[in-house]
């Protein structure tokens, strides 16, 4: 009886404190946070908020035209109707063009509510190889300006921190390539101008760097990843090894030149050692006004470092670009007026070596320009793109070393 009491009482007052809390500001919605899947067509999203579940044009509430992120948070502190709203998302291309129809509305409720940290966009499973140079990302908070982020080495008892980045962004490039087998986890908090904590921080996210690699891949941007202007190399949708039926580490490293890619040989290609190399380069050089006899020069030397390791080398052509559609992504980008006899040059060289595979022919035409259909920026091939090489690439590999 005195069981049955006391059950009765604890259940009064669990009542009466649920009651209290949904009455009070506490149940207010301040603001929410949205995510949604990347379209790998979109440079951006228009994000449609509803005051209810009718989608019609008299019932928006408010939109937001050019989101470059798969995510956005959202002030609603104005409205006391938000548990009512629904919201809907429309995947965009550069020209604000959309790419697929909005998706269908959705409460507002699916969303964060009241959020206090950034949520990073975690692509990578924790137990994928990571590329040597990872990229943190994450949704930007409503507010923020500046954030912080911390990258750890992962211990059981006593977690080891390895360097802490700044930026103004809400994505950053590792500088620090991580060739130490172990597993590693980074986390990201808003600051404000003098580096005082304004949001909690994020969860961790994992990644791991694995030993024993088979087969590596040396390159510059096209290898690292990212494409469609707005999706950094932390998305594999960009990144060709990601399209591989095969295990593939990713050494590539964005804004490299081929003379780059040969200074990082001994730091960031030994520590793995590969039994293949896939090296890809040139569109810097080309892009910068390198002559295509240093390009090659560069290659030759990273054949011989390759062969001086036993690491067999293999060489995939150098990507075109598209001329007309480089000013998307650089201002003033032009192109030298040899540009075609410099690809050329440079691809006739990796085809005549003995393990080379062609990827070109199969992004551009006879006039050596990249497709416009698989490039948002002139200069990075999209997924589609990536799908193709990723698969050209794998074919070889099989057919060419089918014990690896």
């Amino acid at each position: 009886m005195k069981t049955k009491v006391l059950f009765l009482a604890l259940l009064f007052n669990f009542l009466i404190f649920s009651v209290s809390f949904a009455g009070d500001d506490s149940g207010k919605i301040n603001k929410v946070r949205l995510t949604w899947d990347i379209s790998p067509r979109a440079v951006f999203y228009q994000v449609v908020i509803l005051k209810s579940k009718i989608d019609t044009p008299e019932n928006i509430e408010v939109f937001f035209n050019k989101v470059f992120n798969n995510g956005i948070e959202i002030d609603l502190s104005h409205a006391p109707n938000a548990r009512n709203f629904y919201y809907k998302v429309c995947p965009l291309n550069y020209d604000g063009e959309p790419v697929e129809k909005f998706s269908h509305p959705k409460s507002i409720l699916a969303g964060e509510i009241n959020t206090n940290s950034p949520k990073p966009v975690a692509l990578l499973n924790k137990n994928e190889d990571a590329p040597l140079y990872p990229v943190y990302s994450w949704i930007p908070m409503l507010g923020a300006r500046n954030y912080e982020v911390e990258v750890y080495r992962k211990r059981q008892n006593n977690n080891t921190l390895i360097h802490t980045l700044r930026t103004t962004s809400n994505s950053i490039y590792e500088k620090a390539g991580y060739t130490y087998p172990d597993h590693y986890f980074w986390r990201v908090r808003a600051i404000d101008m003098k580096g005082n904590p304004t949001s909690d921080w994020s969860q961790n996210i994992e990644f791991t760097v694995k030993k024993g690699v088979k087969i590596a891949a040396l390159g510059d941007s096209i290898t690292h990843g990212g494409g469609a202007i707005s999706v950094p190399p932390s998305s594999p949708v960009y990144r060709y090894e990601a399209y591989a039926g095969i295990e593939i580490k990713n050494l590539g490293k964005s804004g490299d030149k081929t003379k780059d890619m040969l200074n990082r040989f001994e730091r960031d290609v030994l520590p793995f050692h590969p039994k293949i190399l896939l090296i890809m380069g040139g569109v810097n050089d080309i892009r910068e006004g390198i002559s295509s006899a240093d390009t090659i020069k560069n290659l030759a030397q990273i054949k011989e470092k390759c062969e001086k390791n036993n690491i067999t080398p293999v060489f995939v052509t150098t990507t075109p670009v598209n001329p007309d559609l480089t000013w998307r992504a650089l201002s003033n980008a032009k192109l030298p007026y040899d540009y075609k006899n410099r690809l050329k040059s440079i691809n006739n060289w990796i085809m005549s070596q003995q393990y080379a595979i062609d990827v070109t022919s199969v992004l551009c035409g006879e006039d050596m320009y990249l497709y416009p259909g698989l490039t948002t920026d002139g200069i990075h091939p999209d997924h589609v793109a990536k799908e193709r090489i990723g698969k050209i690439i794998t074919e070889y590999i099989r057919k060419t070393f089918p014990h690896i």
